[in-house]
Formats: structure tokens, C-alpha cells, sequence
């Protein structure tokens, strides 16, 4: 089952390109209750909404193309999303930090855009921004202190995301204040308005029995520049949810982005940053594609 958002809000279900909202889905099917407002809300009452959604074809209902929806992020707004960094022993390589084990950081919600929308970029960072597909988890109910044994019964499902990041710092880092502030401005710049697209579905997890399996690519202007074998990860979706659920108590909706393989902007030589009116598109089988241009702002 593929679920979205289409603006202003409101949770369709996808059947190919034809999209339905999801309370007339439920409606068809003779759903006694009030239908839920948000996929949010779809998640947090799963056991009772999931039969229902399953057993009407939405595609036989009254809906639209989803390529003429404009989209939001598939879960949202306000959730937390946090990163894996280092994830793939080729990006860590080609970052210069081989030895470096995966890493996480938080990319605040307002980040967040839907497929389709624009990556928007300050013009005094116009000359550095840098993509990173990633494959991201979705969390389907509360979630802390979770073994890997157990984890994969905690996902709701899978989306993309681009980590989008401005490459805020050109100094080596050969002192401990050089460090400081390249860890700084690393992070500083991944929090941008927009430069966190998500999307375009999320794909619930009874559709894919072993995430491991998973590929994706990464493209800017239709030239692949990344691509990713799940299986390459160095901790696997169970065990990052295992390390990071240790720490955080995620909520139904909360994203965790498995990290990016190699094949980013900064790393090629010279160095490939986006520039005004490229496309970058995260695309795998099973999902779909997240494909956003960039926008170069006036200051």
C-alpha cells in the first residue's frame, strides 16, 4: 500500500498514477468511524484503519493523477527526522573519513518539502549545494529501546530522502577549533528551508519483507550519480533502529534516514554542486520518485 499527502494536507492512497483520498476510500468500504485527517493519524490508528484500506481497489474510485497533485511530505509536519551519516563505507571513503563508524544527526521538520516542490537556495550559498540520496525509514508506533531482533515490527514503512546540505566550510580541519566549527557548519548547513525533501509515497513495510533488498539511484538532470545496494550499509535498518531507539523515544511518523552511498557533488573532482533549475530525483522501484529543482533565491 502506498500512502501520501497532497496539499493542503489531506492523506491520499495510490493505486499506480491514480490517487484517492483516503476518506473516500473509507467510505466506500462502509468505515463506521471518523475517517483520519493526516497519514499521522493513519499510522496511530493502523489496527483499526488498515483492513478497511485494503479492501476497496482505489483505483476503481473517483481520484485524480497523481502527477497533477502537488504533494507534501509523506508524514508530517512537525516530525522528527534524524540522518545516519557514514552509513556506506564508499561515502565515508570519499569524505575522507574512512575509519569514521556511521554517524547520526537530527535534520529539523521544517526542512521538510514534498516531490515536486522547490529546493530553494540563499544566493550566498548558491555556489555549494551538495545531494545525498538516502532511503528512509518511517516509524509506525512508539519506539524506544528497541532490540534489532524486533525492530522491523516498529516500521510503518519506506520513503526517499534527499539530504540536501550547503558545504558550508572550505578550511581544513587541523586543530581542535578547526574541528569544532567544521562539525558546526556541517550540520548548519543541512538545515536550510526545503533541503530535506521527502517522498513522493510512503511505501507500507508488509511490502517489503527484507529492506535489505532495496536499491536506489540518484540523478541530477536524468545523469545517475549515485546508486545504492541496501545491503551495503554498514548497520542495517534493524540495528539503526536498535542504536538509535537506545536514545530516542520516536513516534509514529518519525523518519530515520539510512544514510547516503557515495557518489555526492563535494566528492567528485572537480566537484559537481547543484546550480539554478537542476533536478535532482531519488528513484527506486518499489517507491516511486522524489524529484525537486533547485531554485536559486534573490537575496
Amino acid at each position: 500500500m502506498k500512502l501520501a499527502t497532497r496539499h493542503p494536507g489531506v492523506p491520499i492512497l495510490v493505486t499506480g498514477d491514480r490517487a484517492v483520498d483516503v476518506a473516500r476510500v473509507l467510505e466506500a468500504t462502509g468505515f463506521p468511524g471518523e475517517p483520519p485527517w493526516s497519514v499521522r493519524e493513519i499510522l496511530e490508528r493502523w489496527s483499526e484503519l488498515s483492513g478497511y484500506l485494503r479492501t476497496t481497489s482505489a483505483g476503481a474510485l473517483p481520484g485524480c493523477d497523481l502527477h497533477e497533485l502537488s504533494l507534501l511530505p509523506p508524514v508530517g509536519p512537525g516530525q522528527l527526522i534524524v540522518c545516519c551519516g557514514f552509513n556506506y563505507g564508499g561515502h565515508a571513503a570519499e569524505m575522507g573519513n574512512a575509519t569514521v563508524g556511521p554517524t547520526w544527526f537530527i535534520k529539523n521538520a521544517n526542512a521538510a518539502i514534498g516531490s515536486g516542490e522547490p529546493i530553494t537556495v540563499p544566493p550566498d550559498n548558491a555556489d555549494v549545494i551538495d545531494y545525498e540520496g538516502e532511503l528512509a525509514v518511517v516509524i509506525g508506533r512508539d519506539c524506544h529501546r528497541v532490540n534489532a531482533a524486533a525492530a522491523l515490527d516498529y516500521v510503518a514503512g519506506y520513503t526517499l530522502v534527499n539530504d540536501v546540505s550547503a558545504r558550508l566550510l572550505s578550511a581544513r580541519a587541523d586543530s581542535a577549533d578547526a574541528i569544532r566549527r567544521s562539525v558546526i557548519d556541517t550540520h548548519l548547513g543541512k538545515q536550510y528551508p526545503s533541503f530535506c525533501p521527502i517522498g513522493p509515497v510512503l511505501l507500507t513495510a508488509d511490502e517489503v519483507p527484507d529492506p535489505a533488498k532495496l536499491t536506489f539511484t540518484t540523478s541530477v538532470n536524468g545523469t545517475v550519480v549515485q546508486e545504492a545496494h541496501l545491503d551495503d550499509m554498514r548497520l542495517s535498518v534493524p540495528e539503526l533502529i536498535e542504536w538509535l531507539s537506545s536514545v530516542f523515544a520516536f513516534r509514529p511518523g518519525d523518519v530515520i534516514s539510512t544514510g547516503s552511498p557515495s557518489g555526492s557533488g563535494v566528492s567528485q573532482d572537480p566537484p559537481r554542486f547543484l546550480r539554478d533549475t537542476d533536478v535532482v530525483t531519488v528513484a527506486t522501484t518499489e517507491i516511486g520518485e522524489l524529484s525537486n529543482e533547485v531554485k536559486v533565491v534573490s537575496a
